[in-house]
């Protein structure tokens, strides 16, 4: 196996763990808040748009240029 193969791979294990942590995490964060209060597919919009600005500020920190847009245009 190529190198560049088991790397992807390595990170493919990672991503799968990581996911599952962060949709159990995500869904913990939430209980108790606006969010647990919703239903259907509005709840699982709202856990979707958490989970992306939570992965993003992972990515960005505190400059994410996609959470500004996002957080205005939900404000909006």
């Amino acid at each position: 196996m190529s190198k560049m193969k088991e790397l992807d791979e390595i990170a493919t294990n990672v991503a799968d763990v990581m996911r599952e942590l962060l949709d159990k995490n995500t869904e913990w964060a939430a209980d108790g808040t606006i969010v647990d209060g919703l239903s259907g597919d509005d709840y699982y919009e709202a856990i979707n748009y958490i989970k992306m600005l939570a992965i993003n500020k992972l990515y960005w920190g505190d400059k994410s240029p996609l959470v500004d847009e996002l957080q205005n245009k939900h404000e909006s």
